[in-house]
């Protein structure tokens, strides 16, 4: 009989949702090395083991779970995924519903969290939150104006220039990488309001 089997990353799972798994194991903390590890540690192994005096094949494979992330990890790769340029530029509805969900998840993990950040993984986080929120409201506006509804353009503006802001301030804390993509993000964000202006 096939045994089913749900798989996530050691820092994907959600004690709390027992109908997605009823157990884990903490890559490094688990169990001794079976014999069958020693030589083939990190690999699939061929199913086509027997097993004893019931001669049956053993579906075997070994599962190398990733080490859990840090908060401060989690949260920036939630953010980053929103504070795009294609995010606002060529998002739709789904994205937006998205985005939603995965700024307030930030946002909550940032909150309860925080005091465990650094000064310097604070700040980069503030930043990177004003940037997606103005990444929403920018969507949200365009998606609204391309529909015929109202917007809330002076809500774009004032967090366009609160990102501004936070990025000017906390500049030196973000990896080059980050700094373009953020400006990338604030003029596509310019030109959105521009536009909606002219």
């Amino acid at each position: 009989e096939d045994a089913g089997w749900s798989i996530l990353p050691y820092h994907a799972f959600d004690p709390a949702n027992q109908q997605a798994a009823t157990w884990y194991i903490k890559e490094g903390v688990d169990y001794p090395i079976l014999w069958w590890e020693h030589s083939l540690y990190g690999k699939t192994i061929s199913p086509a083991y027997s097993m004893g005096f019931f001669d049956l094949p053993l579906q075997v494979g070994l599962l190398i779970l990733e080490e859990p992330q840090s908060l401060f990890s989690r949260i920036i790769a939630l953010l980053e995924s929103i504070t795009t340029v294609d995010f606002v530029l060529e998002g739709g509805n789904t994205q937006l519903d998205d985005g939603r969900l995965t700024f307030s998840l930030a946002l909550q993990l940032f909150e309860e969290g925080k005091e465990t950040l650094t000064g310097s993984e604070q700040a980069n986080t503030e930043t990177l939150l004003a940037l997606a929120e103005m990444a929403i409201l920018a969507l949200e506006v365009s998606l609204a104006a391309q529909n015929g509804q109202t917007y809330d353009l002076e809500a774009l503006v004032a967090s366009y220039e609160a990102a501004q802001t936070s990025l000017n301030i906390n500049n030196a804390l973000l990896s080059p990488e980050q700094v373009e993509a953020a400006q990338a993000l604030l003029q596509a964000v310019a030109n959105v309001i521009a536009g909606l202006t002219a």
